[in-house]
């Protein structure tokens, strides 16, 4: 929903959206290796981290600014968003027992197995929104609609969150 103002062929406006959603995305990596400690102790080390993310909610407040041609016109939008989002990191240290590399006999040490979990519901994410689209007037008082728009956003517990959101519709002018 908006409003635009029109001088001569220019048209400027804001306009906010808003859109019920279920983004969700994940990214992990593992990474091993083998050490040796001073002690001469052999370590099989793995590390694996797991990143999760799901948008519930989006929401823009922005300014757009056009140019009619005939009955096309081309637009670009800029503004703020906030987004609702569930997060959650998980990260796991673990290694068997590690092998006495000496050949002193000494007894085995413990195998490790650690994991940390760190998540968040329902916080809120601020950024900026940015796009591009155009109006096609079909008719007075009814028009087609196209329209992409970029949404960035601050990170949450270490994770990035953008979106890309493409668009297409009737719209009513009154």
């Amino acid at each position: 929903m908006g409003y635009n103002w029109q001088s001569q062929d220019s048209v400027y406006g804001l306009d906010l959206t808003y859109s019920r959603t279920d983004i969700e995305t994940m990214s992990s990596d593992v990474i091993a290796r083998i050490a040796t400690s001073e002690d001469d102790y052999q370590y099989a080390i793995t590390v694996a981290a797991l990143h999760r993310a799901k948008v519930t909610d989006l929401l823009s407040l922005r300014a757009r600014g056009g140019a009619l041609y005939g009955s096309f016109m081309p637009y670009g939008t800029l503004g703020v968003a906030l987004a609702r989002v569930d997060v959650e990191a998980l990260v796991n240290v673990s290694y068997p027992a590690p092998t006495d590399v000496s050949g002193g006999g000494r007894p085995p040490l413990p195998a490790v197995d650690a994991t940390e979990t760190d998540s968040k519901k329902g916080a809120f994410a601020y950024g900026f929104s940015a796009g591009l689209g155009f109006d096609w007037f079909l008719m007075p008082g009814l028009f087609l609609r196209g329209e992409y728009e970029y949404m960035a956003f601050a990170p949450i517990k270490d994770v990035k969150i953008s979106t890309h959101t493409a668009r297409a519709g009737l719209g009513v002018q009154f």
